[in-house]
């Protein structure tokens, strides 16, 4: 692998010249690497194509949780970045958090030339794009299929930077579940017309802050609704781990489809239990019938243009997430953080918080 085996090399100034620009920015969140010079900063690195700046990064999605994480690790690193988002609104959450750190733009995410303009001079794009909810207003089409569609038209007007795209645990264009159907046609679409992309599965991803951990932490912490028997599989990842993955991505020699899960499956009841010995709680749980609960997602769907709770998205939350970390972990040469580490991180702002 070319970004974790020369990360581990690049202890001294003359080593860091020997890295391509890609090994340069995996090897800079994986060991302590020499403060560069203004003037050596300035310069081109080898490999890097002229019409590129040096190793730029456009990162769609950027105001979630994962892409502002992302985007302040790739400041840690040094690293120019650029963030695109849909909205004033979103703008500004991204420029109140990390100031000015990105360069950030509005881009209709369906429009290849909008798309384009954004992606001018990146060397790599990380797509975060995605909705669990489809609806009858707003189908997974829209959100996904289309998204790619432009995606891939304007990498191939931009010179065809490198894509790492996240996608879903489970994603399948045969499945039944109408939103795993839709990501898993993204994914093949993207790794057939850019067989240089990477795309990473990611099951419940765990951060502070994030809606998986505010969830997760309003269960272990009392009384709370709670759907089915809580025995649908989990495997969670960590946050920081995902970044890692992301931008490791961007450098490493695999290419292709991972399954991007964390080191240990666990049913979501043992989760709740697990996170409530570390908060010393007491779950609480208020059992709501997975059928009755599908049943009526299903009425409000056929009857709502755009309902807040879908089938579908039920669904997801009852589908067993449970997969082998290790292919993922030596192509992308990364190394996944303990579980109990893992929800200390996630849920310990939120204890503070209460």
């Amino acid at each position: 692998m070319s970004g974790g085996n020369s990360g581990g090399a690049a202890s001294r100034d003359g080593d860091w010249d020997k890295l391509t620009p890609a090994a340069r920015i995996v090897a800079g969140g994986l060991s302590i690497l020499p403060e560069r010079s203004a003037a050596r900063r300035n310069e081109a690195p080898i490999g890097c194509r002229a019409q590129y700046h040096p190793c730029m990064f456009l990162v769609t999605g950027a105001n979630g949780e994962l892409g502002l994480r992302l985007l302040r690790s790739l400041a840690n690193r040094e690293v120019a970045a650029r963030a695109a988002v849909r909205s004033e609104k979103a703008l500004k959450r991204v420029e109140t958090t990390l100031g000015q750190l990105v360069d950030t733009r509005i881009v209709d995410y369906r429009d290849p030339d909008s798309l384009a303009r954004a992606m001018e001079g990146c060397s790599a794009v990380i797509h975060l794009v995605g909705t669990i909810r489809g609806t009858k207003r707003h189908p997974y089409e829209r959100s996904h299929e289309d998204v790619v569609d432009a995606l891939i038209r304007a990498a191939l007007q931009t010179g065809s930077p490198r894509i790492v795209q996240a996608s879903i645990f489970g994603a399948d264009p045969d499945s039944t579940n109408g939103c795993l159907a839709s990501r898993g046609r993204c994914d093949h679409t993207l790794l057939a017309s850019a067989p240089q992309s990477v795309v990473l599965r990611a099951p419940m991803v765990l951060s502070p802050g994030g809606p998986a951990a505010r969830a997760l932490y309003a269960r272990a912490s009392g009384r709370s609704l709670w759907l089915g028997s809580g025995e649908a599989l989990e495997q969670p990842l960590d946050a920081r781990d995902f970044v890692d993955a992301a931008i490791s991505a961007t450098a490493c020699e695999s290419t292709g489809g991972f399954d991007l899960v964390g080191p240990e499956c666990l049913s979501y009841r043992e989760l709740v239990q697990r996170a409530a010995s570390l908060l010393a709680t007491r779950p609480q749980p208020l059992r709501v019938p997975s059928a009755l609960a599908l049943g009526l997602a299903g009425l409000a769907s056929r009857l709502l243009p755009d309902p807040p709770v879908t089938r579908d998205m039920l669904a997801l939350f009852l589908h067993d997430d449970c997969g082998d970390p290790e292919p993922a972990v030596k192509a992308l040469g990364i190394k996944l953080r303990d579980l109990n580490d893992t929800l200390r991180f996630s849920l310990g702002r939120l204890a503070s918080e209460a």
